[in-house]
């Protein structure tokens, strides 16, 4: 498991322990997608309200689909009119609180086919009003080729 926020690390690990026990699991804090060459491959890799909070989608897709075995799921926003202004005022407030943390809204189309050219097919797809999830699965039982 990787996870960029020590707190969310730090909730995720003990969830993971108190639902699985000592069941071999990798814990790491840090950037995915910047590490994600010294990582082992996965059966599943999630992305669960990540895209939305990576100012490039494209790399972070990228990695996961080269770690995956299997699947790949991932959560990201609708890029319709009313949640990109909802975004920029989340990032307006966020400028104003000095933060350094933004929100992005990123093409649908160029993320799915990051995971197309990478062998992947979509799954499933479903949405609200805000949110998408899809999930992508690998043709073959093959590992991905590295690039």
């Amino acid at each position: 498991m990787v996870e960029a926020s020590p707190a969310y690390f730090a909730v995720a690990r003990g969830e993971m322990e108190s639902r699985y026990g000592s069941r071999p699991t990798q814990f790491v804090v840090g950037d995915f997608a910047a590490m994600a060459a010294t990582l082992a491959d996965a059966d599943v890799v999630t992305l669960d309200c990540v895209v939305c909070c990576y100012p490039d989608a494209e790399t972070l897709l990228r990695a996961a689909s080269q770690r995956a075995r299997k699947l790949v799921a991932f959560t990201y926003p609708r890029d319709r009119w009313y949640v990109r202004v909802f975004i920029k005022f989340e990032n307006f407030w966020q400028r104003l609180r000095r933060s350094e943390f933004r929100a992005f809204v990123h093409p649908p189309k160029r993320m799915h086919a990051v995971l197309e050219r990478a062998g992947l097919v979509r799954a499933a797809s479903q949405g609200t009003a805000v949110w998408m999830f899809d999930l992508y699965r690998r043709e073959t039982a093959s590992v991905p080729p590295r690039s």
